[in-house]
């Protein structure tokens, strides 16, 4: 099954803040901004997600924002791993 899920851009503000409008059919459309802040040598990275519109706005519960959690944290930690990939230099 492929899904037609579409992302689109709504404010960036380079090396600070990003703000999506993510359609997810069939749960409908969130907002996701992703946040970062420098600390020391480390940067912290924030991702917030809200349902705005269809049946995700309409569940939008202390349930749901519990599994939006858990999947956040799981899409944080794959784009930490990609980030902290190192590779060699070839000579």
């Amino acid at each position: 099954m492929v899904t037609r899920d579409e992302t689109v851009v709504e404010e960036c503000e380079p090396g600070r803040r990003l703000v999506l409008n993510a359609k997810g059919r069939p749960m409908g459309e969130a907002r996701v901004i992703i946040e970062l802040e420098a600390m020391g040598d480390d940067t912290r990275v924030t991702m917030t997600e809200t349902p705005i519109a269809g049946p995700g706005k309409w569940s939008n519960n202390p349930l749901s924002e519990a599994a939006l959690g858990r999947r956040n944290k799981e899409a944080l930690a794959r784009l930490t791993a990609m980030a902290e990939r190192r590779t060699e230099p070839s000579d």
